[in-house]
C-alpha cells in the first residue's frame, strides 16, 4: 500500500495499529520515501487521549531527500543530499501549540551531501596564503573575503551530530560539518518551534591553515524572514598583528567558559537530586498506604528495600556541600527507589487480579447454583407466579454476571475490573435475596440442592475494595 502523510509518499507500507479506550497505539509503520527503495521508514508510537492528549512518538528515516531549496534566504540558500533522523519524542497539550510548547525528546541527525549557496568556501584559502605569505594588514583583504562569503557555493560532504528537544526547543550542539578543505565543529542550531524561530552558527576552520581562528558563518531565520550574516573580524585582527592579544583573549574566555559550564552542571545535577528524592520519599509513603490497605509478602519486601536505599539518599541529602560524586549517587539511589516502586505497582496490580479473579469465579458459581435452584422451584410449582418471576429475575442477573465474567477474560484495565466486580456483586445480591424470598415458600417436595452451609455473597453496596475473602463454594 502507498501511505501520504503531508508531502512525504510512504510506498509498500507495512502498518499495525489499535485503537481503544481513546488511545491509538501505532505498533508499526514501515515503508519507503523518496523515489527509490533506499529510503526505509520506521515508525512508532501513541496518542492517548483520555485526558490531556500525550503524544509519543519513536522513529527512524535513512536516506531521504532533501530539497534542494530546503532554506531560502535573500543572499544564503541551503539544501540538497540525503538525511537520515532518528528518535523519540514526547508532547501534550490540547492543541498544535501546546503540544509544540510542551515537545521534549532526543535522537540524532545525519545529513550527506548537499550545498550552501552563497559562500565559497574554497576561495578563502588562496586569500588568506597569499596574506599571510605577504604579511598583509588583515583590512586590506577584507573586501576579498566579503566578496567570497557572499558569493559562490559550497558543498557539504557530510553534518552529523545529536539533538535534543526541550519545551518545543530543539537543540543541536555538538554537530559537525565537514567540507572538502574545511570543517565547522561544533555546528550549532537551535529550532524554536512555537516561536518559529532558527539560529544557525557555523564556525568555518580552513584544514590547510588550520591554526587561524574560525570564520562564522550565522543564519537568524524568524518566521519567513531571514538573515546571513559572516562575521570574520578574529581571523582579520589575527592577520593585523593582533595575534598574542586575541590568544590572550581565547584562553581566558575558555577557562571563564569552562568554569562556568562547570558549575552549571553541578547545579543541574543537584536539582534533579533534590527532585529524584522528594519523589522517591513520596513513592515510599504511597507504598506503605497502600500496604496499610492490601497487605502482600512481595509487596513488604520491595518496600524494605526501598525504605533501606532512601536511607541513604536521606544521609546524602543533609549535607551541606556535597561533592559532584555524592549528588551522583543521591541522583542514582533515588532512581533505584523510584525502580523499587515500580516494581511494587507492579506486583500489585498481578496480586489485586488475582483476587478479584478468585472473587469473581465465586461470584458465577453462587449466580449459577441459585438461579438453578430458583427454576427447578419455579418448574415444580408453575402455580406460584411469584416464583416465575424471581427465577426470571435471578436468570437476567445471572446473565449479567457470566457476561462480566467473559468481559473481565477479554481484558480490562484495573480500573474497568473494580467497575466489573461491583456490578457482578450487585447481580449476584439481587439472586441471593431472590432465593431468600423463595424460601418463604413450602418447597419441601423439591430438594434444595445447595448446602445450608454455603457462605452467603457479602452485599456489593457493603463492599469496600475489590480484594477480599470470598470462597468458591462446595
Amino acid at each position: 500500500a502507498q501511505l501520504r502523510l503531508n508531502d512525504m509518499n510512504i510506498r509498500q507500507a507495512d502498518v499495525a495499529l489499535t485503537l481503544q479506550d481513546k488511545e491509538l497505539q501505532i505498533q508499526k509503520l514501515n515503508g519507503t520515501a523518496g523515489t527509490s527503495d533506499k529510503s526505509p521508514v520506521s515508525f512508532s508510537g501513541s496518542l492517548d487521549w483520555n485526558t490531556t492528549p500525550t503524544l509519543s512518538a519513536n522513529f527512524d528515516l535513512k536516506d531521504m531527500p532533501v530539497r534542494s531549496d530546503f532554506m531560502t534566504l535573500s543572499d544564503f540558500a541551503f539544501g540538497g543530499g540525503n538525511a537520515s533522523v532518528a528518535g523519540r519524542l514526547k508532547a501534550r497539550g490540547s492543541s498544535p501549540l501546546e503540544m509544540a510548547q510542551d515537545l521534549n525528546g532526543e535522537g540524532s541527525f545525519v545529513l550527506k551531501g548537499g550545498q550552501m549557496i552563497g559562500a565559497d568556501v574554497d576561495k578563502m584559502i588562496p586569500i588568506l596564503t597569499r596574506a599571510i605569505q605577504r604579511s598583509e594588514d588583515g583590512q586590506a583583504i577584507e573586501a576579498d573575503v566579503q566578496r567570497v562569503l557572499h558569493s559562490g557555493k559550497t558543498p557539504i560532504l557530510s553534518l552529523a551530530g545529536n539533538y535534543t528537544a526541550a519545551g518545543g526547543i530543539v537543540r543541536m550542539m555538538d554537530m559537525t560539518t565537514d567540507m572538502a578543505n574545511a570543517v565547522a565543529n561544533p555546528t550549532q542550531i537551535v529550532w524554536n518551534i512555537p516561536k518559529r524561530t532558527l539560529e544557525i552558527s557555523v564556525p568555518v576552520v580552513l584544514k590547510p591553515l588550520n591554526t587561524l581562528p574560525p570564520f562564522i558563518l550565522g543564519i537568524s531565520v524568524s518566521g519567513h524572514k531571514g538573515t546571513y550574516t559572516p562575521n570574520y573580524k578574529d581571523m582579520l585582527d589575527l592577520l593585523s598583528g593582533r595575534s598574542q592579544e586575541i590568544l590572550n583573549k581565547s584562553l581566558k574566555e575558555q577557562e571563564e567558559e569552562t568554569r562556568t559550564l562547570a558549575l552549571q552542571k553541578k547545579e543541574e545535577r543537584l536539582a534533579e537530586s533534590q527532585t529524584l528524592t522528594e519523589q522517591a520519599r513520596q513513592a515510599v509513603t504511597d507504598m506503605e498506604h497502600q500496604l496499610r490497605a492490601y497487605p502482600f509478602d512481595k509487596g513488604i519486601l520491595l518496600l524494605e528495600q526501598a525504605k533501606d536505599t532512601l536511607s541513604l539518599v536521606n544521609q546524602i541529602a543533609v549535607l551541606e556541600e556535597p561533592t559532584d560524586a555524592q549528588i551522583i549517587q543521591q541522583i542514582e539511589q533515588s532512581r533505584l527507589v523510584l525502580l523499587r516502586a515500580k516494581e511494587f505497582q507492579d506486583a500489585l496490580e498481578q496480586e489485586t487480579v488475582y483476587n478479584t479473579r478468585r472473587q469473581m469465579e465465586s461470584y458465577q458459581t453462587q449466580a449459577i447454583e441459585l438461579s438453578d435452584q430458583l427454576r427447578r422451584w419455579q418448574r415444580a410449582y408453575p402455580d406460584i407466579m411469584l416464583l416465575t418471576q424471581l427465577a426470571d429475575n435471578a436468570d437476567k442477573n445471572r446473565a449479567i454476571v457470566i457476561n462480566n465474567m467473559r468481559r473481565m477474560d477479554q481484558g480490562s484495565s484495573l480500573t474497568d475490573i473494580q467497575k466489573l466486580v461491583t456490578e457482578t456483586g450487585v447481580a449476584v445480591d439481587k439472586i441471593q435475596k431472590a432465593y431468600q424470598h423463595a424460601q418463604r415458600f413450602d418447597l419441601s417436595d423439591v430438594p434444595n440442592e445447595i448446602e445450608a452451609d454455603q457462605p452467603q455473597v457479602e452485599s456489593a453496596n457493603r463492599q469496600g475494595t475489590v480484594r477480599g475473602s470470598f470462597k468458591r463454594s462446595n
